[in-house]
């Protein structure tokens, strides 16, 4: 039974490779697994902040491509055990949530009922004998 393409999700998956060999290996396991590449960044050589696996250089890149559920733990084990990996992470991107609930929109709440000329005098320092005063006339 083949799965239909709406069964597949958008998923983006950010990774630090050896060399871009790396990144080829990565593109080839998520084709191998059903999955399609819609976007591929370009790789670029950075420092890392810190040694991982005794290195201090990597490549660091990202694709974002569709796949089923279903295959991800499989690609996760498969990436997870492949020597050119250094490091990954599988999201699912913002972009992909916005599109499948385009009815959600933003509510703004005002701050304050009151208008702006009142919020500012009240938020005046007042002197001691008008603040005296004030007290007062609560307590009464």
């Amino acid at each position: 039974m083949e799965k239909e393409p709406s069964d597949k999700k958008s998923y983006e998956i950010s990774f630090l490779v050896n060399d871009e060999a790396g990144a080829q290996k990565i593109a080839s396991l998520i084709r191998q697994h059903g999955g399609a590449i819609s976007f591929e960044s370009p790789i670029r050589n950075l420092a890392l902040a810190y040694k991982i696996n005794k290195e201090t250089n990597a490549n660091f890149g990202y694709f974002h491509f569709e796949m089923t559920p279903e295959e991800l733990p499989t690609l996760d084990r498969n990436l997870k055990t492949s020597n050119e990996v250094v490091r990954f992470l599988i999201i699912t991107p913002a972009f992909s949530k916005a599109k499948s609930s385009p009815t959600l929109k933003p509510r703004l709440k005002p701050l304050s009922s009151k208008p702006i000329q009142e919020i500012s005098k009240a938020s005046m320092p007042l002197s001691n004998e008008a603040l005296e005063k004030k007290i007062e006339e609560i307590l009464q």
